[in-house]
């Protein structure tokens, strides 16, 4: 997402809508500090975390401060860290050609 409005909402709905279901989505939210207009309300974005067939969660967002949670951004590192185990290694490098 660029943003949190609602047009990026829609995307990730509509990307949803084509794909086959992730078991695990985990979601930030860019916590920009006003109620401005086209700002995607939290439960909206709540109901798309629930589209996950195990686990959809939000990490380092404090639900009832968005979009006033400035400290997302501290927590972001550390909650990455506790919430994401699985790291999978790069692919090779590609030729330039």
């Amino acid at each position: 997402m660029i943003f949190n409005t609602q047009m990026a909402a829609a995307v990730f709905a509509a990307c949803l809508d084509r794909t086959e279901p992730f078991e695990r989505i985990y979601m930030m939210l860019f916590s920009h500090g006003v109620n401005s207009v086209g700002v995607t309300p939290i439960d909206d974005w709540r109901g798309l975390l629930r589209r996950a067939q195990k686990d959809g969660e939000f990490f380092s967002v404090d639900e009832r401060a968005y979009p006033h949670d400035f400290a997302v951004f501290a927590r972001y590192s550390s909650e990455l860290a506790k919430k994401i185990k699985s790291y999978y290694p790069w692919p090779p490098a590609m030729a330039l050609a």
